[in-house]
């Protein structure tokens, strides 16, 4: 028989769906600010260089908004993942318990 160790559990599995969950939320308020920033730029940034890297910055903050916005199921994925867990392991521990103790006797 195979000897093999599950290195997680399901409260590791909450505890990183809540520390990810965070994590893009805090990601998706700094794009927020640096687009608000951009778009502050027009008012004194003139020219060809204004010109050119706001249309860049704006690229770059809606292809980080697809990445945040694929991120933001994850949480819910490991939640998911951590009631399967805690499901199987009250499964096995009532079937455990269920079993006759003194096979041998």
């Amino acid at each position: 028989m195979a000897n093999i160790t599950l290195r997680v559990d399901p409260e590791r599995l909450k505890q990183t769906a809540e520390d990810l969950r965070l994590q893009a939320e805090n990601a998706r308020n700094a794009v927020v600010e640096i687009q608000r920033c951009t778009a502050q730029t027009q008012v004194y940034w003139e020219g060809g260089a204004g010109s050119y890297t706001r249309p860049r910055m704006d690229k770059e903050c809606r292809n980080a908004d697809k990445i945040l916005s694929r991120m933001k199921g994850d949480p819910a994925r490991l939640l998911t993942m951590a009631g399967i867990y805690q499901q199987a392991e009250q499964s096995n521990v009532q079937t455990a318990q269920a079993l006759k103790i003194n096979v041998i006797d």
